[in-house]
């Protein structure tokens, strides 16, 4: 899990989810995450100089059914975070 240390480390977009399908009914979800050089926009969200490396995180959550119920992709600065998986 990547968490934020403040809000110039990491920013997420997150698409929007009506109001009758609250994420307490995601069953579970997927999560893929790449190395990329952070765009204009993530740049000035994050204050760091355009093409710095950043981690995308992307998620989608889905009900029963294999409905999805959400959408978020994160970027991260790499100087600040790291991937923990934990097994077993």
């Amino acid at each position: 899990m990547l968490k934020c240390h403040d809000e110039q480390s990491c920013t997420d977009f997150q698409s929007a989810v009506p109001a009758d399908q609250g994420l307490d009914h995601a069953i579970r979800a997927e999560e893929k995450i790449r190395a990329v050089a952070a765009d204009a926009t993530a740049a000035e969200l994050l204050r760091v100089p355009r093409d710095t490396p950043l981690l995308c995180v992307e998620r989608v959550a889905f009900s029963y059914g294999e409905k999805p119920v959400e959408f978020r992709r994160g970027y991260y600065r790499t100087d600040k975070h790291y991937y923990r998986n934990e097994l077993g």
